[in-house]
C-alpha cells in the first residue's frame, strides 16, 4: 500500500500539467499499482473529477481498471452538468444584486468557474456559492435572496457571537446550490491582511459578473485554507485548494508571487506544495530547518506520526476554543443569557458527542 506521500506525489503528477507524464505512464501501467489508494485519497480531497479531466487529458485513461473508468466517467458527468447549473444560478444572483445596486464579487470556486480557470468545467467540486458583499449592504443583499425562494439556516449561538465571516447560509428552495454571503474574508485578523474593500474595489468583471482579480483570488485561496479551514493549524494539504492555488499562481507575474511570499501563511503553503507540484519546486531552496515543514513532511510518510499531531492539535485547538468560550461566558453578559436559555440542547449535544466517543 502506497504512503500518504507516495500517493500525494502521483496526484500532484496528475493535476501538474508540467510534470512528466512519462513517469506517471509507467506508475499507471504497473500491474500492482494501488488504485484503490488513489480512489481513497482523491475522494477524501474532492478532487477525483480532478483526476478524471488531466486523465483523459493526458490520454491515459485505459491505463485505469474498466470499471474505475465507468466510475470516474460518471461521477465527472454529474458534476460537470451540476456546475452548470451552478454557473446558472450564479449568473442570477449577480443579475439580482445589479439591479439592486448591490456592490458583490464571488469567491473561491464560484470565482474561479465564472473566470473559466478550470479547462473543463466538471473538474472542480463545488459545495455552496461563496459571495462578498459591502458591509453596508449585507442584509439588503441576504432580504433579496430571502425574497427570491431561498430561507435560512438554523442561526446558532456560535454564529451569533462567533462566525463573523458570514451571514447565516442561505438554502434554496427550488435551486441546488446554497448560498453564502460574506461580510469578511477570514474569521481572525492577521497583519497584512486583504481587506474586504480591496476585495471588492479590485474586482473584475466577466460576463457582466463581479469575481476577484487573480492576486485576490490568490491569496484568498491560500488564506481560507490556511486560517479559515485550519490548514495552518493541523499543518496540512488539501488538494482541493492546493489544485486552485495552483491555477492561481500561473496567472501572477514574480514581482507579485514574491510579494506574496512575504506573508507567513501563504510562504508556509508553497513549502508544502513544493514536494509534490513544479511550479513551487523553487521554495524548497529556501526551506531552512523549519520544524513545521519538518513535521509535515513526517506526517505525509508516517501514519503513527500523522495520527499523533493529528489528536495533539486537536486537542490544542480545542481547549483554545473553551478558553474563548469560558471568556465570553464571564465577561459577555448577552452570550452568558443565550447559553443559559440554550442549555438543554447543549447538554444533549454533549451527551451524544461523548457517546459516539466511547463507541
Amino acid at each position: 500500500m502506497l504512503t500518504l506521500h507516495q500517493t500525494f506525489l502521483d496526484i500532484g503528477m496528475i493535476l501538474d500539467d508540467e510534470s512528466d507524464k512519462s513517469i506517471l505512464e509507467k506508475k499507471l501501467c504497473s500491474t500492482n499499482y494501488d488504485f484503490d489508494n488513489l480512489v481513497i485519497i482523491g475522494s477524501q480531497h474532492l478532487v477525483l473529477p480532478t483526476i478524471y479531466c488531466k486523465l483523459h487529458k493526458w490520454n491515459l485513461i485505459h491505463f485505469l481498471p474498466e470499471e474505475l473508468a465507468t466510475y470516474l466517467e460518471k461521477l465527472t458527468t454529474i458534476n460537470r452538468n451540476r456546475n452548470k447549473t451552478i454557473l446558472s444560478e450564479i449568473k442570477s444572483i449577480s443579475a439580482k444584486f445589479l439591479n439592486d445596486g448591490i456592490t458583490y464579487s464571488f469567491l473561491k470556486g464560484s470565482a474561479l468557474l465564472v473566470g473559466g480557470y478550470y479547462e473543463d468545467i466538471g473538474e472542480r467540486m463545488i459545495g455552496d456559492i461563496d459571495v462578498l458583499v459591502s458591509k453596508d449592504q449585507l442584509q439588503q443583499a441576504q432580504n433579496l435572496l430571502l425574497n427570491n425562494n431561498y430561507i435560512e439556516s438554523d442561526f446558532t449561538i456560535g454564529d451569533k457571537y462567533f462566525e463573523q465571516k458570514h451571514l447565516p447560509r442561505l438554502i434554496p428552495k427550488n435551486k441546488l446550490c446554497a448560498v453564502e454571503i460574506h461580510q469578511k474574508l477570514l474569521h481572525k485578523k492577521i497583519s497584512k491582511q486583504l481587506s474586504s474593500e480591496d476585495y471588492l474595489n479590485h474586482s473584475k468583471k466577466i460576463d457582466n459578473i463581479s469575481i476577484g482579480a487573480s492576486h485576490d483570488l490568490f491569496y484568498h485561496s491560500v488564506m481560507n485554507f490556511q486560517i479559515n479551514d485550519y490548514g495552518h493549524l493541523y499543518n496540512f494539504l488539501g488538494l482541493r485548494s492546493a489544485y486552485d492555488t495552483l491555477l492561481l499562481r500561473k496567472k501572477l507575474n514574480s514581482e507579485s508571487y514574491n510579494k506574496l511570499l512575504s506573508i507567513d501563511y501563504i510562504k508556509n503553503l508553497a513549502y508544502k506544495m513544493s514536494l509534490y507540484f513544479i511550479p513551487f519546486k523553487d521554495e524548497q531552496k529556501n526551506i531552512s530547518s523549519s520544524l513545521s515543514f519538518i513535521s509535515f513532511k513526517n506526517k505525509q510518510k508516517y501514519k503513527w506520526y500523522r495520527k499523533i499531531c493529528y489528536w495533539v492539535n486537536k486537542l490544542n485547538h480545542f481547549f483554545l476554543i473553551i478558553l474563548n468560550r469560558i471568556y465570553h461566558f464571564v465577561f459577555n453578559s448577552s452570550y452568558r443569557k443565550d447559553i443559559i436559555k440554550d442549555r438543554k440542547r447543549i447538554i444533549s449535544i454533549l451527551r451524544n458527542g461523548s457517546k459516539h466517543h466511547h463507541k
